[in-house]
């Protein structure tokens, strides 16, 4: 189906009856202007943009239409100027010029005064989208604290998981002499030897129960 076709002025109906705003509307996975011309040329998007701008001369029953030149002229700008902008989008902006939201025309459908309402219609999208990123981000940074907040320690908590540390790493410096008394217990000097591990057991001993105070 042509690019044209699929996307005629009826789609403008269908972003009317859903309510879409301007974050939905540039959430939907329609194709941008600038995208549209990469698969076709950029006469597709003017050409489709034409479409749009007579059917609102047609909407409006003004008494003065644009002509044919103005209509491909205001198209072309629009195009040049608005190609990041997908199909849904520019739908809501068409659907905004009928509903009366940029204002009337008066007896002339005017180019420049479209154009106009596109650079309010540009502001409000911005604005529209910063907050909805800024709530989004409010968001995320909440959910990290909350996360945070669940696996965090209290520092008596941490107090006692360092004295277990330390308390675990005294035994199994014990155990490493020990095994050292065993081994010096069969030597010719172990009676010498003997003592003086005996000592320094004492002494580990004595940090252990300095430990669980």
């Amino acid at each position: 189906m042509d690019f044209a076709q699929r996307f005629n002025p009826r789609i403008q109906t269908v972003i009317l009856s859903k309510r879409a705003d301007y974050v939905q509307c540039h959430s939907y996975p329609y194709p941008t202007l600038a995208k549209v011309a990469k698969a076709y040329s950029d006469m597709a998007p003017i050409n489709w943009l034409k479409i749009q701008f007579d059917n609102l001369c047609d909407y409006v029953g003004v008494k003065e239409k644009m002509s044919d030149y103005q209509i491909e002229e205001l198209s072309t700008l629009f195009y040049y100027d608005c190609y990041f902008l997908n199909i849904a989008e520019v739908a809501l902006f068409m659907v905004k010029l009928k509903l009366g939201t940029f204002g009337e025309f008066y007896g002339t459908v005017d180019p420049l005064k479209i154009m106009t309402a596109k650079n309010q219609f540009l502001s409000e999208r911005q604005r529209e989208i910063r907050r909805y990123d800024e709530k989004l981000e409010l968001q995320s940074q909440a959910q990290k604290r909350a996360l945070w907040a669940v696996n965090a320690v209290t520092y008596e908590t941490y107090r006692a998981m360092k004295r277990k540390q330390a308390r675990q790493k005294i035994r199994n410096l014990i155990k490493k002499k020990i095994h050292r008394n065993r081994l010096v217990r069969n030597s010719d000097d172990g009676i010498e030897l003997h003592e003086l591990i005996r000592d320094d057991n004492h002494r580990v001993l004595s940090q252990i129960k300095g430990t669980q105070r």
